[in-house]
């Protein structure tokens, strides 16, 4: 369950309402939603922190392959990897 719930958040970029929705729709008792809620919320995180980590690495990558194909390259111009990746 929470794999599945992962993997569509990373998939997909449907409102976190309509996302959400499910969830309480199993959830009888406030303890359940409150758990659900709590799963939600984890999930949510872990997205943003892989996300961070992915955008992180690739500007990094990038940075060390400019770094090595361009002479005198430093990071300080106006193309720089966070502009190009963005």
């Amino acid at each position: 369950g929470c794999a599945a719930a992962f993997l569509l958040k990373l998939t997909t970029s449907i409102d976190d309402l309509v996302w959400f929705s499910p969830f309480l729709t199993f959830c009888k008792t406030d303890g359940e939603k409150f758990k659900c809620g709590a799963i939600y919320l984890i999930v949510c995180m872990y997205c943003t922190i892989a996300a961070y980590g992915i955008a992180k690495g690739s500007e990094y990558g990038l940075d060390t392959v400019l770094h090595n194909f361009i002479p005198g390259y430093d990071g300080s111009g106006y193309w720089n990897s966070s502009r190009i990746l963005s």
